[in-house]
């Protein structure tokens, strides 16, 4: 069945740093947009965009297993839709990738074109970094698309570190922390900078 459910906001603790006033309209406005969303969804399921967008910012909210739930909906309904592509990206970053998301992607279920998009390049990476194939993972990170949240030059230094390419990791965990202040990968980011540095 659908994966629409009553949603508890997260409590404001689960932020890693204190958020601005602006930010906390933002966040009033974003938890507002995606109830609109889910309310939306429940007279129409088949509306992909708004599930999308739905769950971009559920996982903006920090709460990724939501998100991945309504991004896998989508897959269901429309087996070949590209959306998979965040679906995985997601999972990676989480660390556990469903294998069904896998094949999808693996098995170029999608349209093959679709998965040399800078945006596909990027979940590509990010499995293969998942599989430890290293030196594939950076291959593909250099070529993936920027994400708001300096996700690409983060997951690309975690890919270098077990290649033993330490101070390219170091600039990339630098630049992740001085471009990205606000992303919640900052703090990890600023972490292997200072361990890299030694």
């Amino acid at each position: 069945g659908s994966p629409l459910k009553q949603r508890r906001h997260p409590r404001a603790h689960r932020a890693k740093r204190p958020r601005r006033g602006g930010q906390r309209l933002e966040l009033r406005g974003r938890r507002a947009a995606i109830d609109l969303a889910t309310e939306r969804l429940r007279v129409d399921p088949s509306l992909i965009a708004i599930w999308i967008q739905r769950a971009r910012w559920i996982a903006q909210e920090g709460e990724p297993d939501e998100a991945i739930d309504g991004l896998r909906w989508i897959h269901h309904y429309v087996p070949t839709h590209p959306s998979i592509l965040d679906c995985v990206e997601l999972s990676a970053r989480e660390g556990v990738v469903h294998e069904d998301d896998l094949r999808v992607v693996e098995d170029q279920i999608l349209d093959p074109a679709q998965l040399e998009t800078p945006d596909a390049l990027l979940t590509r990476g990010l499995i293969a970094l998942r599989r430890a194939a290293y030196e594939k993972a950076v291959e593909l990170l250099e070529q993936a698309a920027t994400r708001p949240d300096g996700a690409h030059l983060y997951y690309r230094g975690l890919a270098l570190m077990p290649l033993g390419r330490h101070e390219e990791a170091r600039a990339l965990m630098e630049a992740c922390a001085s471009q990205y202040p606000e992303s919640p990968l900052t703090v990890s980011a600023e972490h292997f900078a200072r361990q890299l540095s030694r």
